[in-house]
């Protein structure tokens, strides 16, 4: 059994630093002048391949399960600055425009907030309330795919928040907001399809609100 136990840890070590290469490689070397052309270029030139190479750059050092290092963390930050502001701007003029850009702004919104919270902990006030007030936008999106992967967003966010040194200042100032949002979907009738994610994020609000009353 130890036998097994240090070859499945050596193995899990290679393949760690097999991704960190890659990571480092795609977003040092190949990634940043792609970054730089999509968020400098004009929104009809937003090829919707870019996020989708950095959503699958990002999950494949998710998926190792190891804390990033700093040089990663600074990449999966130059990944939101280059790609978030600009693609939102794109996605804010109507609900049915650019619906690739729009899947996928989401997914990546879900990977960041679920597995690189240590770098979105780090961001500022501003950030960090665009990005909550995106997931609330996309919670109430007609959409389902996006809908719910707002909640699921937005439920993982909540349980990372509780083991932060922050999560009391945080839940101060949002945790009603979510309830009011998540009420909202949950009574409108045009989102039967999310009820699931819907009351796990009820739930988790609950949760957290018992001990304080």
């Amino acid at each position: 059994a130890s036998v097994s136990m240090n070859a499945k840890q050596w193995y899990q070590r290679r393949v760690h630093g097999a991704f960190q290469q890659v990571f480092k490689t795609m977003g040092g070397v190949v990634l940043t002048p792609i970054l730089e052309d999509y968020n400098k270029g004009p929104a009809e030139g937003r090829d919707p391949l870019v996020l989708h190479t950095c959503i699958i750059l990002l999950k494949s050092v998710s998926k190792v399960g190891c804390k990033q290092s700093p040089e990663e963390q600074q990449i999966v930050r130059d990944i939101f600055t280059a790609t978030f502001h600009c693609t939102l701007e794109m996605l804010r003029v109507n609900m049915e425009d650019y619906s690739d850009h729009r899947k996928l702004l989401f997914e990546l919104i879900q990977i960041l907030v679920t597995d690189s919270f240590e770098v979105v902990e780090k961001f500022s006030k501003e950030e960090a309330t665009k990005i909550i007030q995106t997931i609330i936008w996309g919670m109430n999106h007609l959409d389902a795919n996006i809908s719910e992967r707002s909640l699921s967003a937005l439920n993982n966010l909540i349980c990372n928040i509780e083991s932060s040194s922050s999560r009391n200042d945080f839940f101060k100032e949002y945790l009603m907001v979510f309830l009011k949002e998540v009420f909202k979907v949950l009574t409108d009738k045009l989102h039967k399809s999310g009820l699931v994610n819907q009351c796990n994020v009820l739930t988790k609000d609950l949760q957290i609100i018992w001990p304080l009353v």
